[in-house]
């Protein structure tokens, strides 16, 4: 029987998708069984570990508390996730890849842990994205990702370089209480509504040409180092009341709406 062609990541044959040439694993058919599926991707992990890369998940594969100790990382880079990827209290504890992952029913990251450094770079979030409470140890990069609706980084712990430049935040992100203990980007970030009160952002923070076109609440953030607005658009109300300071913020050239 005619090898997968994914082969070099799963090893297997195209049974699963035989006209598509792909394995149950790297079906795209959305219907596959999901109880197939699983068994298939137990044995995978087992012979070959946490690499994922061009997978098709169904209906019914759950990730939560689960472990992903490879020092090779877990590699789920353009993944497709047919239905919520559930993911909460998961730990990695190597790099994780999530390059070009689309996720088409929502992501729950809650209280993940991000041991080593973990790429969305392109990621999709067709719906809803929770990461409420997760730790980034390592470099955290969303850069050019997309958020169709609300992103939830409610009390989530940044250690390492937090990256979102030029993503894509369509409705609410919500990111209260949320520590930034080294450099935040969001230059050229696009938002609706964006809530960043009572976070405090402890290395330098870029907002340069980003765009609020919403309510942006910076109530009660704490900046520790020098915070650059350069070019910065609010289309709506900007909320910076007790706003605390430790160096001198670079609000250079923000453009309000008229």
């Amino acid at each position: 029987m005619p090898e997968c062609r994914h082969h070099k990541i799963c090893g297997l044959t195209d049974e699963g998708d035989p006209a598509a040439g792909l394995c149950i694993l790297h079906s795209l058919q959305v219907d596959k069984d999901p109880a197939v599926f699983n068994n298939a991707l137990r044995e995978h992990r087992g012979n070959r570990g946490d690499q994922f890369a061009y997978m098709v998940f169904p209906k019914g594969t759950d990730f939560s508390n689960a472990s992903f100790n490879s020092t090779k990382g877990a590699d789920f880079s353009e993944v497709t996730f047919t239905e919520k990827a559930d993911f909460t209290q998961a730990s990695f504890h190597g790099p994780a890849d999530f390059f070009s992952t689309t996720f088409a029913a929502g992501a729950d990251f809650s209280e993940a842990a991000f041991n080593a450094e973990v790429s969305f770079h392109e990621s999709t979030f067709t719906t809803r994205a929770d990461f409420y409470r997760a730790r980034f140890s390592g470099v955290a990069s969303f850069r050019h990702a997309k958020f169709s609706e609300r992103l939830n980084l409610a009390k989530v712990t940044f250690t390492g370089r937090a990256d979102f430049s030029n993503a894509t935040v369509s409705t609410r992100l919500f990111c209260s209480e949320t520590t930034f203990a080294a450099v935040a980007d969001f230059s050229e970030t696009n938002f609706g509504e964006a809530e960043f009160n009572i976070s405090t952002f402890a290395g330098k923070t870029y907002f340069g040409r980003a765009t609020f076109n919403k309510r942006a609440n910076f109530f009660r953030t704490t900046f520790m180092d020098e915070a650059n607005f350069f070019r910065t658009t609010f289309m709506d109300e900007a909320n910076f009341k007790k706003v605390v300071r430790k160096k001198l913020a670079l609000l250079l050239k923000v453009a309000l709406p008229k």
